[in-house]
């Protein structure tokens, strides 16, 4: 079976000038004060968030953490803690 992988659709130049929407699991535990405790999620994405900004693409990115009324920023607090480029 083959599959058309995200960056086979980058090399061919298939999302140059595109939106792209990537729905990322990056929920972690959290720790007692409500700060991510792992980031192994987070870190994983970093390599697929700069492909596509690198590529000047338009990027949405959806996730989740904890019930409805929970925040994202957590992890965009702990995303900081391992790129200090424009991700």
């Amino acid at each position: 079976m083959n599959f058309i992988r995200f960056t086979d659709l980058c090399a061919q130049g298939k999302v140059s000038g595109q939106r792209v929407c990537i729905r990322a699991d990056l929920n972690g535990s959290q720790n007692a004060n409500g700060n991510i405790a792992e980031g192994a999620r987070i870190s994983a994405s970093m390599d697929c968030f700069q492909l596509v900004l690198d590529l000047g693409v338009a990027v949405i990115v959806t996730s989740h953490l904890g019930g409805l009324a929970d925040s994202l920023a957590q992890i965009a607090k702990r995303r900081s803690d391992f790129s200090s480029s424009s991700v």
